[in-house]
């Protein structure tokens, strides 16, 4: 499964380190590219305020990420349903550390939780096989390569 964490901040390095002890897990730090799209993305800021934003829609991942950052900060958690996805949240938390690490700790925790009970990507598509040349094109080779 792989999760974008965009952001330098201090939760956004702690969070991607964790991430990294999780099994089948691929943490991806930069914007991915066409081709490789994330299962999950967070993108976490750093504000002034002594509060905790979470932008994003009505999803799984936002009430998980809700629940257990309420329960590890100390702080208030306010919601704003301005824009996302449901695989997708925008969190801004101050540069406390203690609210950081409650922040990581928490998005950690419910990452977690939704993984388990995920259900698994999708396959890569993969090309059918060439199918193998008939015999006119069998013998026009043959003829080709005896004429040369």
């Amino acid at each position: 499964m792989r999760i974008l964490v965009q952001g330098d901040c201090e939760a956004a390095r702690d969070l991607r380190g964790r991430l990294l002890h999780l099994d089948n897990v691929v943490v991806i730090a930069q914007p991915p590219a066409l081709e490789v799209t994330p299962f999950y993305t967070v993108t976490l800021a750093t504000c002034k305020d002594t509060i905790i934003t979470l932008d994003s829609v009505d999803s799984p991942l936002e009430a998980n990420i809700y629940q257990f950052v309420a329960q590890h900060a100390r702080c208030p958690v306010i919601i704003k349903r301005a824009a996302g996805s449901d695989r997708a949240i925008q969190i801004t938390a101050s540069e406390i550390g203690e609210i950081q690490e409650a922040v990581a700790e928490g998005v950690y925790t419910a990452l977690g939780v939704l993984l388990r009970h995920a259900p698994p990507e999708p396959a890569a598509e993969v090309a059918p096989p060439a199918p193998e040349p008939g015999y006119w094109a069998r013998a026009g080779a043959a003829l080709r390569a005896w004429l040369w």
